[in-house]
């Protein structure tokens, strides 16, 4: 249990994390970088759960905030104890799917202060510049909504396509994929080749100084535990309503909306009553989709008429209270009405993130010392499902194919994005090949265009 600090004797209190312990056992806890909080600052009182004062004064904040409030020691443990499966006793097999799949963890850098060596505009807002290159981003949010992060989300799709060529030996290719996109020659004499389409982003950290090596990667396979389903319910009439009496009131999860039954002359959100039950049904059915609520009728049958609902609210919320949702289905349960299933059903989804590990690579220069005049060689390592390179190859900076970079960068330019690249773009557009056309720039077409 957390006690108070005694800020006379302690000024600082550090402590591991079970995942930091697990990290130092295993020898790969090395801390190179540190956040400040304020979380547990209050600035205004209002605030207060019992305010004393509307207002407080710049002298009064700043011995309340220094000498008036007391700081709990360090919390190692985010959630609940129950829900916690942690145990000190680590196995290989243990040790290695911890590894892969990180522990869901509350207490993340959202609120982190700042960094006082990277904030090179301090009055402004930290902020980024994201620039697909080759591929348009179909979407993007502020935070992931399924796994409850406040990380900001891009979404771009990469399309790969294959298509019939003819064959042809290429003896100078210009890059390494070249050698590996196309098939061997058919009896046809052609050939199958991928046509490329890969992610080149362009990121850009603003706001701040600009410094080498300050981004790190890791990869994730997203694993859909469960997808976003909506919630159901039937309702079925077992003989006609009775006019004036019966009643069926629906809650879509934001607003309910009461359908009474009435014997003629039906208004907004009555239900006739007709000859007999399924013309009642029938009714009803078009009162739901007159009205306002968002559910739908996904099917109807007349044996014992009953009709099925479509919650359009997706996820938990589309559910009946009783199961934690914000739906509901009542009415005047008689002998003629059976609400045989409330809106239960619907699961929002769920995702667990299974780290992918890059294969490791013996560093050049370690601790700012260069312990081999050239790269180290390894034997090639085994590259399996679990490792990045199994799927794909993430290249970076100088090791990207600089025209490329350079042509879609310029495109973009001509937009005023703005996006500045370490290649020497202009030399590199002076060194290709430049062709001419003989008859100059513009020729008169065969064909009179008045």
């Amino acid at each position: 249990m957390a006690t108070f600090l005694n800020k006379k004797e302690q000024v600082y209190d550090f402590k591991l994390t079970s995942y930091g312990k697990y990290l130092l056992s295993v020898g790969k806890f090395k801390p190179v970088y540190y956040a400040l909080f304020d979380d547990n600052v209050i600035y205004d009182p209002q605030y207060f759960l019992n305010s004393v004062s509307s207002y407080e004064g710049q002298n009064h904040i700043n011995k309340r905030i220094k000498e008036e409030t007391s700081y709990l020691e360090s919390v190692v443990i985010f959630e609940d104890l129950d829900s916690a499966t942690d145990s000190e006793d680590y196995y290989e097999a243990d040790v290695t799917a911890r590894q892969e799949q990180p522990k869901g963890d509350t207490f993340k850098f959202y609120a982190a202060i700042g960094d006082a060596y990277l904030d090179g505009e301090t009055q402004k807002a930290p902020a980024w510049k994201v620039v697909s290159l080759q591929n348009d981003i179909t979407s993007s949010s502020s935070r992931d909504s399924i796994n409850k992060n406040l990380i900001p989300q891009v979404n771009i799709v990469a399309n790969y396509r294959k298509k019939v060529i003819p064959g042809a030996t290429n003896f100078n290719p210009d890059q390494i994929e070249d050698l590996f996109i196309a098939t061997s020659f058919f009896a046809d004499g052609n050939q199958i080749k991928l046509v490329l389409n890969d992610v080149m982003v362009y990121a850009d950290e603003i706001n701040t100084q600009l410094l080498t090596e300050n981004f790190e990667v890791e990869v994730f396979d997203l694993i859909n535990d469960s997808i976003l389903t909506h919630a159901s319910a039937s309702i079925r009439l077992l003989s006609n309503p009775d006019a004036g009496t019966d009643y069926i009131k629906i809650h879509d999860s934001t607003h309910a909306i009461q359908f009474d039954f009435v014997s003629s002359s039906p208004t907004n959100n009555q239900v006739k009553v007709g000859s007999t039950s399924l013309d009642s049904l029938i009714n009803l059915i078009e009162a739901i989709g007159d009205s306002s609520l968002n559910v739908e009728v996904t099917s109807f049958r007349g044996i014992y008429p009953e009709l099925h609902l479509r919650n359009n609210y997706a996820g938990i919320i589309g559910n009946d209270r009783s199961e934690g949702g914000m739906a509901s289905i009542e009415g005047f349960r008689s002998s003629r009405i059976d609400i045989s299933d409330l809106f239960n059903g619907g699961l929002d989804a769920v995702q667990s993130l299974k780290r992918k590990l890059f294969v490791k690579e013996e560093p050049q220069i370690v601790d700012g010392f260069m312990i081999a005049s050239t790269p180290i060689d390894i034997s090639p390592p085994e590259i399996t499902t679990g490792s990045v390179e199994y799927y794909f190859d993430l290249m970076s900076d100088q090791e990207i194919v600089a025209e490329t970079a350079c042509k879609a960068a310029r495109e973009f330019n001509k937009e005023s994005y703005y996006i500045d690249l370490d290649f020497d773009c202009e030399q590199i557009e002076e060194d290709a090949a430049t062709y001419y056309d003989i008859y100059g720039k513009v020729t008169e077409p065969d064909i009179c265009l008045d």
